[in-house]
């Protein structure tokens, strides 16, 4: 079993109620909504890393196909 912590959260008496009176597990709501922000937030780390990376290794394109090509021919091949 997972080791679990405690989080206080304070809201208004009236929408104490209206949970209680819907029978909503807030608890189990507000959990998944936070393991919710934690997924989307290493999202958009490992794409803000991957776009870093992609942007570093990407090379500046010197020679056209066509330039390959000619040079190629040019040399007998």
């Amino acid at each position: 079993m997972k080791k679990s912590e405690v989080i206080s959260v304070r809201i208004t008496e009236d929408l104490k109620k209206r949970l209680d009176a819907l029978g909503i597990d807030y608890a189990k709501e507000i959990q998944v909504y936070m393991e919710d922000i934690v997924h989307r937030a290493r999202l958009e780390s490992t794409l803000e890393n991957v776009r870093k990376t992609s942007h570093s290794l990407k090379k500046p394109v010197t020679n056209s196909a066509a330039e390959i090509i000619r040079k190629d021919r040019e040399n007998g091949h």
